[in-house]
This record gives structure tokens, sequence and C-alpha cells, in this order.
């Protein structure tokens, strides 16, 4: 099982368009974001799968990949 773990302030793409634009190829593929900058509400109106605060920590990483996995099972 693959995931997209994305920032939302990135050069080049508005993180929000992100989702978008990988389910228009791949509607399947499980996106979620990731940022010190934005709120839950905010990212509850875009096509995310889950949302990661920052700081965020490898255990908490790992937690949400194996949430992951384990949803495709």
């Amino acid at each position: 099982m693959s995931l997209v773990l994305t920032d939302i302030r990135m050069p080049n793409i508005y993180g929000f368009a992100l989702p978008t634009k990988l389910r228009s190829q791949f509607p399947d593929f499980p996106a979620r974001a990731v940022s010190g900058y934005v709120y839950v509400p905010e990212i509850g109106k875009h096509e995310f799968d889950g949302f990661t605060d920052k700081p965020v920590s490898l255990k908490h990483l790992r937690s949400v990949m194996e949430e992951v996995v384990h949803k495709d099972q």
C-alpha cells in the first residue's frame, strides 16, 4: 500500500490542489496533509484522507502509515 504524505506549503504547487490532481489519475490513492500553518476544519474542505499537525514525530508517522496499511487489508 502507498500513501502520499504532503505539506501544504510547497514551491510550485498549492498543497490543497494536490489531492484533486492525484485523484484525477489515482482515485483510491490515500493522501494525508501535514502542516503547521492550517487547522483541521480547513483540511476538511479538501480531499485529504487525514491531517497531521507539525511538528510531527517519527512515532506518529509510523502510526499513520500502519493505519493506512491496516485499512487496506
